[in-house]
């Protein structure tokens, strides 16, 4: 069955080459010993070797351990030799630790001496990563803006993205002149003053992610005290909301308002297991401007006793607000339930599925809509259960438990969890032929841990 592709987990995926899958420390080790060991012939010979040395070299790590300056001088050494290699590198991603200074990126050094090399290649710097520890409040001495960002990255970069930043200077933004895609992940606040001068060009942003960042979205949506606009969002098309957190997704609403012209894909729900309790909350949106939203991608959770709500109720309540003239092409709904070990995916049965299929059935407007649907289910503990303790515990569980083996324990759960998922669609969803139903069951296994 064929889907509208929306892929918005793109944005914070690192690259897609299998080094990116390596670890830290053996990419480490083959930048040393590529800087080090191998003749400069060979290096320029191997379009192989060439494609490694970009790779790994983009990633300077701060850290005590490492000889950070020594693998600066050495990879400095390596593209005055071969300066052919600066031209592949795109990416730089700059880990920090807040007890250390940053003076090997503002001051005269090899890293500079680097990033100059790379600004007078022939191809532009493409994304930047700049990743800390959040702890403690500051990061950027002075010398961030002027001996670093301004001379070879805010004229070049498309793609920023800031990890783990309590305080981070406007003008890292607002400098970005090419800036298309930005992810911020707990960047609390902006600081410094931003005046633009009446040349200067707002970043057009194109994506946007953000995880626990609402003060820093809401300051970067509204502009200054002083009135100057930071970013342009009217050509926004991706919008990531990375959480449920109330105040994440009450900024969202101030961005949509902003480019509900362009708006075309939209992701709500926490990327990992950091969900928190008000997962309704995502019923404060209103998409009834958004004419040009084509895809919608939700993630829900429904574990353990803090979650006793209906969850479909905010989607539903969002899905009511879209316009009656609705483009949307693809509808993809991820649902997480069982984490409390009494529950069993019969739980979920009471939400209110009904609702849900008459609203995804108004939105098709009689069109081809794909509709995908998953739910995982997390597989009981085991080793808590207790026989005499049976009317505590979801009688799927039970049963569960009274079976020996764990391979015949995880096949029952899954069968039934398949099932159940189908009584839903019959049942509850009834959706209409022209709604393309795609709908998975999962049983995600437990992970305990150990002493």
């Amino acid at each position: 069955m064929q889907h509208a592709q929306f892929s918005p987990s793109d944005l914070w995926r690192t690259h897609a080459s299998p080094f990116y899958r390596l670890p830290q420390d053996l990419i480490d080790d083959i930048v040393d010993h590529l800087a080090i060991g191998i003749e400069n012939e060979s290096l320029h010979a191997n379009a192989d070797i060439h494609q490694c040395i970009v790779l790994t070299s983009m990633v300077w790590v701060e850290n005590p351990m490492m000889k950070l300056t020594t693998r600066l001088e050495e990879l400095f050494r390596l593209y005055q030799v071969n300066k052919h290699l600066i031209d592949y590198i795109h990416e730089i991603h700059l880990q920090l630790e807040l007890s250390r200074s940053i003076s090997w990126i503002t001051e005269e050094g090899p890293f500079r001496e680097i990033m100059a090399m790379k600004a007078a290649s022939r191809t532009t710097l493409h994304k930047l990563t700049i990743e800390g520890t959040r702890y403690g409040m500051h990061y950027f001495e002075n010398g961030f803006i002027s001996n670093f960002m301004r001379p070879f990255v805010s004229p070049f970069i498309v793609c920023l993205h800031l990890k783990s930043i309590p305080t981070a200077p406007l003008e890292a933004i607002a400098g970005c002149v090419q800036l298309q895609e930005l992810v911020l992940d707990s960047v609390d606040i902006f600081y410094g003053s931003f005046i633009p001068s009446s040349t200067h060009s707002l970043p057009r942003i194109k994506k946007l992610g953000y995880r626990f960042c609402a003060p820093a979205i809401e300051l970067l949506v509204k502009g200054t005290s002083q009135g100057h606009k930071i970013i342009d969002l009217s050509s926004l098309q991706t919008l990531i909301i990375d959480t449920n957190a109330r105040r994440d997704i009450a900024a969202a609403q101030e961005v949509i308002n902003r480019a509900s012209d362009s708006l075309e894909e939209l992701y709500i729900g926490p990327r990992r297991q950091e969900i928190s309790k008000e997962a309704n909350s995502i019923a404060s949106l209103d998409l009834c401007a958004c004419t040009r939203l084509i895809a919608i991608k939700i993630n829900l959770k429904s574990e353990g006793p803090e979650f006793e709500d209906d969850i479909l109720l905010g989607v539903i309540s969002t899905l009511k607000s879209l316009p009656v003239v609705c483009v949307l092409e693809a509808l993809s709904m991820e649902i997480r339930i069982g984490d409390r070990e009494a529950d069993g995916p019969s739980r979920c049965y009471g939400m209110s599925w009904d609702r849900l299929g008459q609203e995804v059935n108004r939105i098709s407007q009689g069109k081809k809509l794909n509709f995908s649907l998953l739910i995982r289910y997390t597989e009981p503990s085991y080793e808590d259960y207790d026989s005499d303790d049976d009317e505590q515990w979801d009688e799927t569980s039970v049963a569960v438990h009274k079976i020996a083996d764990l391979a015949e324990k995880r096949k029952y759960l899954a069968d039934y969890l398949g099932s159940f998922v189908d009584r839903i669609c019959t049942e509850k969803l009834c959706l209409q032929p022209n709604v393309v139903a795609h709908v998975e069951s999962e049983v995600v296994r437990r992970f305990r841990a150990f002493a």
